[in-house]
């Protein structure tokens, strides 16, 4: 793995933080000391999958640019001293991941959670001040396989953490956001739009409701004409949809063509032989 410079130890003053810095507390300020544009950070990862995990590191960071170096960082967060001293029983459940890590740091909630006396040697330690999360102590360089292989089953793992991350990770959350205002912004738009739309035809319907009673004399509300709708449906297929001018002239062209046709019957009956009851007596 490529050689990062260390973390050097801030100057600012190590005053403890005003108020009791939580767990998410203390996530975020790791979150701002190796952030994403320059590390992949994980919390909560285990050091193998399925039943052979044996312990779980509270947050690991993999430095993505050349100017970071590529190393792993692995973090044990504590905000309390008694959880502490719990840890210094058995400092050893860190084994799995010293194994696996470039460096190990322990992270306090404040300076007053351990001392260095306490604090194995080949682990760092950062603590919350007023000035934000400092290094104490800086972490040494554990001895990793000279090729840089990382384990497979904790790569894994930490493949199924990203996976499991993803969709909680703040980025990914902001997008969902902006697609949800957006989707949301253009369905107030579509029922705005089919809202007014809709309006505009009650409008339009109440007012030729309106001129049809006028000019009827007519109300729907008390009609008593029975049933009129086939009636107009007739009247609409004759005038081809050119309303009811188009009907009269219908009527006309049917009667012209009538009165022909009595005029042609009427001259042929002229020409026929007439026919009675008397001249089928003559014939006896």
């Amino acid at each position: 793995m490529t050689q990062a410079v260390q973390i050097d130890i801030d100057d600012a003053p190590e005053q403890k933080p005003e108020g009791k810095v939580t767990t998410a507390q203390l996530q975020e300020l790791l979150a701002q000391k190796y952030p994403r544009d320059r590390y992949a950070l994980f919390f909560d990862v285990p050091d193998n999958v399925g039943t052979n995990q044996r312990r779980r590191a509270d947050a690991i960071a993999i430095g993505c640019w050349n100017s970071v170096g590529h190393l792993i960082d692995g973090f044990e967060l504590k905000v309390s001293r008694s959880d502490w001293l719990r840890e210094v029983q058995s400092v050893t459940k860190a084994d799995p991941f010293i194994e696996r890590c470039d460096r190990w740091w322990l992270v306090t909630a404040d300076t007053s959670i351990a001392n260095l006396e306490e604090i194995p040697a080949c682990w760092g330690w950062m603590a919350v001040t007023k000035g934000g999360l400092r290094v104490q102590r800086p972490a040494q360089r554990l001895p990793q396989p000279d090729n840089g292989a990382i384990n497979r089953m904790f790569a894994i793992g930490l493949f199924r953490k990203m996976q499991g991350d993803l969709t909680s990770s703040p980025e990914v959350a902001n997008i969902l956001k902006e697609m949800r205002a957006k989707n949301e912004a253009e369905i107030e738009q579509r029922v705005r739009w089919a809202t007014e739309r809709n309006a505009k035809r009650a409008t339009e319907a109440e007012e030729r409701l309106a001129k049809f009673e006028k000019e009827s004399g007519l109300k729907l509300d008390d009609w008593r004409l029975g049933n009129v709708g086939p009636l107009c449906k007739t009247i609409a297929e004759m005038s081809y949809g050119d309303g009811l001018q188009a009907v009269a002239k219908e009527f006309e062209r049917q009667e012209k063509s009538l009165t022909e046709l009595l005029e042609a019957v009427k001259a042929v009956r002229g020409h026929l032989p007439q026919f009675s009851s008397t001249s089928t007596g003559e014939s006896k």
